[in-house]
């Protein structure tokens, strides 16, 4: 089983990829997704946590497994994964052009250069493809003024508040 514990993540490029058939489209990003120690934290959650067990699954083409365009693009990234941002749009481009069934959801389609992985007693890299196709509401507080105290004791000062709703992707639970 692949061990995430000490893993980083190093790279990460989201696209939008909608459904073909019922022409949603797609949007391509034109810049990787910064990150941030807190941002670390939350994505190895999400995006690990639900994988329990060995389940792999292989590239496969019935010329051989270079003619399969996943497996090129992978191979890509895994060469110089500063190519990432290029080879995650083309997968996009890829995903978008197979979703012609009606029933499937457009979603964010995001792909990961991971570090430090465990496998089979190796430290080895990792390149994760995941897609969200389901978002949540949430209530957003904004402070126009952070002047608060460190424990929020005593009020330190006074500041406008706003609350607002937003749609997001949902991190205790990866669909």
């Amino acid at each position: 089983m692949p061990l995430f514990d000490a893993s980083s993540i190093k790279k990460i490029a989201i696209h939008y990829v909608g459904n073909k058939s019922t022409d949603e489209g797609y949007v391509l990003s034109n810049q990787l997704i910064p990150i941030t120690d807190q941002l670390q934290d939350i994505l190895i959650r999400y995006l690990i946590s639900p994988f329990k067990g060995d389940a792999f699954y292989h590239f496969y083409h019935e010329d051989g497994v270079k003619r399969n365009e996943v497996f090129q693009r992978v191979s890509n990234i895994f060469d110089n994964a500063e190519c990432i941002l290029d080879e995650s749009a083309s997968l996009a481009q890829l995903l978008y052009n197979a979703t012609e069934h009606p029933n499937l959801n457009g979603g964010d389609f995001v792909v990961v250069y991971f570090d430090e992985c465990q496998l089979n007693g190796e430290t080895t890299s990792a390149v994760g493809l995941f897609k969200s196709e389901h978002t949540e509401s949430f209530l957003k507080v904004a402070y126009s003024d952070e002047q608060f105290s460190s424990d929020y004791g005593e009020a330190s000062g006074k500041a406008k508040v706003a609350l607002t709703v937003d749609r997001g992707i949902a991190t205790d639970k990866l669909d």
